[in-house]
Order: structure tokens, then sequence, then C-alpha cells
């Protein structure tokens, strides 16, 4: 996909991503991966439709959501272990 349509390579991979957050739902019962898994959909559609997100903006954007919902995670799996 690289070469054949480098605009939506970035894109194509964020959305493997974010498909993969919601397999996390599954496996560990938590409804944030869901958000984290839609978010990060959400993010590539608007880059692959053209709505003024550019690939490095994509990617920033990325990497910003998964390390937002990285510290929701944590405080709320520290507060889970404290309260039992």
């Amino acid at each position: 996909l690289l070469t054949a349509a480098p605009p939506f390579a970035f894109p194509a991979l964020a959305l493997a991503i974010g498909a993969r957050y919601f397999a996390f739902r599954t496996i560990y019962g938590d409804w944030l991966y869901w958000a984290l898994g839609g978010t990060l959909m959400a993010l590539a559609t608007f880059a692959m439709l053209g709505y003024g997100l550019s690939e490095t903006a994509l990617l920033f954007a990325v990497g910003a959501a998964e390390c937002i919902f990285a510290g929701l995670l944590l405080t709320r799996r520290k507060r889970r272990s404290a309260s039992t």
C-alpha cells in the first residue's frame, strides 16, 4: 500500500490498530478499549476522506490518543487495585 497509494498507508495502519483494540475489550473487559479503537478509526477515516488531517498530523494524533488512553487505563487499574 505504501508504494501504491502513499497517502493511505498511515490511515490504513491506524484503522488496523483501532480494530485491534476492539478485540482487547473482549479480552480485558474494559470499555475504554472500544473508545480507543473508535477514536483511532475515526482519526483514520478523517485522514482518508481528506478532512484536513495530514499524514504527520495523523501520526501525532494517534500517538496522543494512545498516550491519553494509556493514562486513563492505568489510573483505572490503580484505583481498582487500591480498592481491593
